[in-house]
């Protein structure tokens, strides 16, 4: 079952569990789930009673996230394998790749950032306001990639918080 991006966001903020399973490698449970919970087999129904804003399929919705943490308590199945197949699919094309590509990114991209971030301070420019507040976009939005190159290298996975909190407990 595929939703659009938009109606995508909106089942994750209602139903997350069906959200997260929709498209991982439990999308057979979420899309029978939702199925029963809209009644119906017709995944355009569903997407089109969704997109139009209809307060009953937003309560059906609700109940298919209730039915979802049902199913998944009764088969055993742990909120966090609904996301292991995204950072498992990741450790494979490192395994497969290597490093270096990721590396030789990371290294030009810091590099260059870094450069401009020095002759934006130190290099004296006649910028008008306008100007000015599209380089102050343009290196906050620059900035913000810098903490997802971080994330890669050093992890923030869901996984990892846990086990640095099963970590910290066993101490």
């Amino acid at each position: 079952m595929k939703f659009s991006k938009n109606l995508l966001g909106m089942v994750k903020t209602i139903a997350p569990a069906v959200a997260a399973a929709i498209g991982g490698p439990f999308s057979g449970l979420a899309t029978v789930i939702l199925r029963e919970a809209f009644g119906t087999d017709d995944d355009g129904e569903i997407e089109r009673q969704l997109s139009v804003g209809d307060p009953d399929a937003l309560v059906k919705l609700k109940l298919a996230q209730q039915a979802m943490e049902t199913r998944m308590r009764e088969l055993g199945i742990q909120e966090d394998q609904l996301y292991v197949k995204d950072t498992a699919d990741a450790r494979l094309l490192a395994r497969a790749t290597g490093t270096g590509p990721q590396m030789t990114l990371t290294i030009g991209f810091l590099s260059i950032y870094g450069v401009l971030l020095l002759s934006f301070f130190l290099l004296d420019f006649e910028l008008n306001d306008w100007q000015r507040g599209q380089v102050g976009i343009l290196i906050g939005v620059v900035t913000a990639a810098v903490g997802q190159i971080i994330n890669f290298w050093f992890g923030t996975s869901k996984g990892s918080k846990d086990k640095a909190l099963q970590m910290a407990i066993r101490e």
